[in-house]
């Protein structure tokens, strides 16, 4: 059974790259591509690339452990298989990200804090702690930062914390690392589409409907963003102009990525247009043409639910 499962997962993934209309042969190289592309780049944007190697394997170690895969595995295989199980996902995500850190950004405290999180996770369960309800104000808009915020509300709080430490260690480019944190937070909120009623009910037309989305999407990601200028001036008295120019630039990624989710709605966002944000955060210029183009993309397929 427990050789099943793996078995399963790469019919699974190997059928959604047929589907998506991407050659399943042909991701093995790109992949590999794309992963080195991104190092480079967060090399080249930022002194700390291991710290957002940290968060990023912690991100993807959490698209793994769902709630509800993890409760039909448990009662399927038990908790033994279950834990191993967990154990092998955790080391096939940190054990790249680690070598990564250990061999090329010759981070060796990195790469164990990776390997640490890769084995921890597989030993916690996901309803260990206990669940904590409190107002956000994102609740006033639903559903997307409703929901997201209360599952990386502690990532969130992490990039705040982090500007404090940019003043104590008089290194601006933490400042840089807590907008990008909250950057990748925000565009996993528009990662999953939604069930088509939601879009349905909405009754009004296509351009509408994506204001409404995109604007939804401003107010919120600006609560966060105007914290990180509140204490960036606080702490150092002035905000960079820089900083300025990577939130304007994050706002076009969040609203690229809201663009490209509707872009192949009610399906989740395929390899190809995936290919395409990637390479937009990597060669900034590159939105001019990606956001009209999941524009219209995104207006022929929303046709068959709104007006």
């Amino acid at each position: 059974m427990f050789q099943e499962y793996f078995k399963l997962q790469y019919k699974r993934i190997y059928r959604s790259l047929r589907d998506w209309g991407f050659s399943p042969l042909l991701s093995l190289f790109l992949i590999p591509i794309i992963g080195i592309l991104f190092v480079f780049y967060i090399q080249y944007k930022t002194e700390y690339p291991g710290p957002v190697l940290i968060v990023l394997g912690t991100v993807l170690i959490n698209g793994v452990n769902q709630k509800q895969k993890l409760d039909f595995l448990r009662n399927s295989l038990g908790d033994k298989l279950l834990g191993k199980i967990r154990l092998i996902e955790g080391l096939l995500i940190v054990i790249p990200l680690g070598l990564i850190c250990l061999l090329w950004l010759k981070d060796g405290i990195s790469a164990m804090i990776l390997l640490c999180i890769g084995v921890l996770q597989s030993l916690v369960r996901v309803d260990f702690f206990p669940k904590i309800s409190f107002p956000s104000l994102y609740a006033l808009w639903p559903f997307e930062f409703t929901v997201g915020f209360r599952k990386t509300w502690f990532i969130l709080l992490f990039g705040l914390s982090l500007v404090f430490i940019a003043h104590q260690s008089e290194n601006v480019n933490l400042v840089f690392l807590s907008i990008l944190l909250g950057s990748i937070c925000f565009i996993s909120f528009y990662a999953e589409p939604e069930h088509e009623y939601y879009v349905w009910i909405f009754n009004t037309t296509i351009n509408r409907f994506l204001l409404i989305k995109i604007w939804t999407a401003f107010v919120c990601s600006s609560l966060y963003y105007l914290v990180i200028l509140g204490l960036s001036f606080l702490c150092f008295n002035k905000i960079e102009f820089p900083v300025l120019i990577l939130i304007a630039f994050s706002y076009l990624i969040l609203f690229e990525m809201i663009l490209s989710k509707y872009a192949n709605f009610p399906h989740p966002i395929s390899i190809p247009d995936s290919i395409l944000l990637i390479i937009s955060i990597i060669v900034p210029p590159f939105v001019i043409f990606t956001i009209p183009f999941f524009y219209k993309k995104s207006v022929r397929h929303l046709k068959s639910w709104l007006q």
